[in-house]
């Protein structure tokens, strides 16, 4: 191979460089916008028995038809995990009831509900929200 053919290679092996870089630094930084959703998530039932439901009106517009992981916790001064399910809900704009059960074995008290969804937006980037309802009396 002559020179020029080499420099000429060398430009295209740099400029496919660049441009790789330029994809890899817009997927990492790219602004997403997934979810947007009120908060906090307004309490329907102020005081509930463990082991019953606990009701909160959601309301949020989903811009993006991503799925998302959400973990589920019921928090005072401890942290309960409460099993977590998946945020598959459909593009547009929604007011909603949600529901969790809240176990029979939780001590009474004052707590919230934090949701913490997980989305994977590209191979290379997760987004997480977070998001709670207002308190609520646990009763036995």
């Amino acid at each position: 191979m002559n020179h020029k053919t080499t420099h000429k290679i060398a430009n295209y092996l740099f400029g496919g460089a660049i441009i790789i870089a330029l994809i890899v630094v817009g997927l990492l930084v790219w602004p997403y916008k997934i979810i947007s959703m009120e908060q906090p998530h307004k309490g329907l039932t102020p005081v509930v028995k463990a082991g019953e439901d606990v009701r909160y009106e959601v309301t949020f517009c989903k811009h993006s038809d991503i799925i998302g992981d959400i973990d589920i916790q019921l928090v005072d001064d401890v942290i309960y995990n409460i099993v977590p399910s998946k945020a598959s809900n459909l593009m547009g704009c929604k007011d909603t009831v949600g529901y969790k059960t809240i176990p029979k074995s939780i001590p009474d008290g004052t707590y919230y509900l934090r949701f913490t969804i997980t989305y994977k937006v590209n191979p290379l980037r997760t987004i997480t929200e977070t998001y709670e309802t207002e308190k609520f009396q646990v009763i036995s």
